[in-house]
């Protein structure tokens, strides 16, 4: 219930407790090096270990209880199987082959590490059971196997609600493949009316692109119930305001330099009504508001 009617993130769920020594060793260079494949010049790989965890939202403050910390996203991410045990025992992921036997299985791999090795062994997994025909995209060679099912299980992966200790499945059976994942509807319509995406644990799917696990696109984005009056007459939960930072410094590691021209309910209809060239400046001077 206290799930079903939170607007915040659980993800971001902030756990003092969380020591260094519960960040699984060589995570933080394993991490490194897969964004270092995709891009060599990220600016997230010149960054020591706490700012690397800050730059990605899995170190924050929590204002309810004053005190700063790794969050869920992190102890998901890149934690150890023991603090990942101490803090969600209910947690696991069931990988299932039933071909033969219906009733039980005839292969089965249980994951109950962090998602970024537990990505790994599903991928294994899935090379194990599913067979890889021959394909040719022109005149290149191409796993479908592998480019199809490397998305689904991170999606799998990132779209789980982490406080549910339903387990996530993959099923695998003669003619087709079974996902079941726990997660937190935010609207009870019918599905077809859906056709917008929004986004579950985005600092782990910010991670996820950035590894190259995943795509960013459809990800969705926010809308924070922020205002410059609800601001100034101290109406706007700072928690809200920490998630909208967080969700502006993953746009711009993402998709590139965020311009922000101001705030109020007028601001983008002066901008449009400025000349092309102070538009394309990506500035907006309180000498050239006065003017219009």
């Amino acid at each position: 219930m206290y799930l079903r009617k939170s607007n915040s993130y659980t993800e971001n769920t902030v756990y003092p407790g969380l020591r260094e020594i519960d960040i699984k060793r060589g995570m933080l260079k394993k991490a490194k090096d897969l964004i270092r494949s995709i891009r060599s010049n990220h600016p997230w790989l010149k960054l020591n270990k706490e700012e690397f965890f800050r730059a990605a939202g899995l170190i924050r403050y929590d204002s309810t209880i004053g005190k700063s910390g790794y969050t869920l996203a992190a102890l998901m991410l890149v934690g150890t199987d023991e603090a990942i045990s101490s803090y969600l025992p209910y947690y696991k992921i069931e990988a299932i082959v039933r071909k033969q036997d219906l009733m039980r299985y005839d292969d089965r791999l249980t994951v109950t590490c962090n998602l970024i090795d537990g990505y790994e062994l599903l991928n294994g997994f899935i090379e194990k059971h599913l067979p890889d025909k021959f394909y040719l995209d022109g005149k290149t060679r191409l796993s479908l196997r592998d480019k199809i099912f490397r998305e689904v299980i991170a999606n799998m992966l990132i779209h789980r609600e982490y406080m549910n200790p339903i387990p996530t499945t993959l099923v695998i059976y003669k003619d087709k493949l079974v996902t079941n994942n726990a997660n937190k509807p935010f609207a009870y319509e019918k599905l077809a009316s859906q056709l917008c995406s929004y986004p579950k644990n985005p600092h782990i799917a910010t991670m996820f692109a950035q590894m190259g696990f995943a795509e960013y696109l459809g990800m969705g984005s926010r809308s924070f119930n922020i205002g410059t009056l609800r601001l100034l007459c101290g109406l706007v939960d700072m928690d809200s305001v920490d998630d909208m930072c967080d969700e502006i410094r993953m746009m711009k590691v993402n998709r590139g330099p965020v311009s922000i021209i101001g705030s109020g309910g007028n601001i983008n209809k002066l901008y449009r009504l400025v000349s092309k060239k102070v538009r394309l400046d990506n500035r907006l001077s309180l000498v050239q508001l006065e003017r219009l």
